[in-house]
């Protein structure tokens, strides 16, 4: 008799599937941004199969819900979530898909600070979007970073990693509890604070390089 897999087990299977898939995201964006293309939601899809491939849930990756899923969930204050019925989520995930094109073929201009802003507020909004529709049955809040990214870099900005350890992940779901009662400032700051922090991480890299390597010129002319 095969034992069930424990769920710490499970979570290092994810885990690895996770960074294939956001692997296979930036691989993507590039390329999407190379051709001039919009991003669709079957990168999405592909991407969340990516994620359960080791998994012992594997066969509903890249899977929308069915009929026998829950449609809600516990917020982090005990109210409860309700999402998209089953049966409405290829229209929602449509319409969705649209705005998230439209963004990423004709993004406002990301060289002034009233596009970036206008910016951050249509991405917090197409994000939330996707979670309150809630088109897998596991795995909305990790693709729904996953399409964060993607979306950012496809129009030439830093990835935001807005969920990378306990904090920030709680930070991102009490955004995410305003953004449900209508308030997307906080869920729009944390994306625009992760990109800000991610370009400076760059910067800062990229400077101690080019220390490293002209210190290798100096001591090589010593000698």
């Amino acid at each position: 008799m095969i034992k069930s897999a424990k769920k710490k087990d499970i979570d290092i299977l994810e885990t690895k599937g996770l960074w294939k898939a956001s692997s296979f995201i930036r691989k993507t964006a590039e390329k999407l941004e190379r051709k001039n293309q919009p991003v669709s939601l079957g990168i999405i899809k592909t991407a969340h199969s990516f994620i359960f491939e080791l998994s012992p849930s594997k066969t509903m990756g890249g899977k929308y819900r069915g009929s026998g899923v829950n449609n809600y969930m516990k917020r982090i204050d005990g109210s409860t979530l309700h999402f998209a019925h089953w049966t409405k989520i290829p229209e929602q995930t449509a319409a969705l898909e649209y705005d998230i094109r439209a963004l990423t073929s004709n993004p406002p201009p990301l060289n002034t600070r009233d596009g970036l802003t206008l910016f951050f507020q249509q991405l917090a909004a197409l994000i939330h979007r996707f979670v309150r529709v809630h088109p897998f049955e596991n795995g909305n809040g990790r693709v729904s970073r996953l399409l964060t990214d993607l979306i950012l870099l496809r129009v030439g900005l830093s990835e935001s990693p807005i969920a990378a350890d306990e904090i920030n992940k709680q930070k991102y779901k009490k955004a995410m509890l305003l953004a449900d009662n209508g308030d997307l400032r906080a869920l729009e700051y944390i994306i625009q604070r992760g990109v800000v922090n991610a370009q400076e991480k760059k910067i800062k890299e990229k400077e101690k390089a080019l220390r490293a390597l002209s210190n290798k010129k100096k001591a090589h002319k010593k000698k």
